[in-house]
């Protein structure tokens, strides 16, 4: 597939592969045993933060370890 647009900020055409590469690791490390977790806080405020985790690489959780696990551009940014 095609894409083009991207990545990140630009509007700019710019035609590339649409690059995959699951990665079982991250998903292992950054989703297995999680959604309970997520599903069992009190409020929505709890609901995010737990679901995003901190800032940094090590830090991240559900929503960012999914966008690791599939790879592709932003897996190798």
């Amino acid at each position: 597939m095609t894409v083009h647009l991207g990545p990140f900020t630009s509007f700019a055409r710019n035609d590339q592969c649409l690059k995959r590469d699951l990665r079982p690791e991250h998903a292992a490390k950054y989703l297995a045993g999680k959604l309970g977790v997520v599903m069992a806080q009190p409020d929505y405020g709890w609901f995010a933060k737990t679901l995003e985790g901190g800032a940094s690489f090590d830090e991240s959780q559900i929503h960012a370890g999914g966008h690791f696990g599939v790879g592709g551009t932003y897996g190798q940014t």
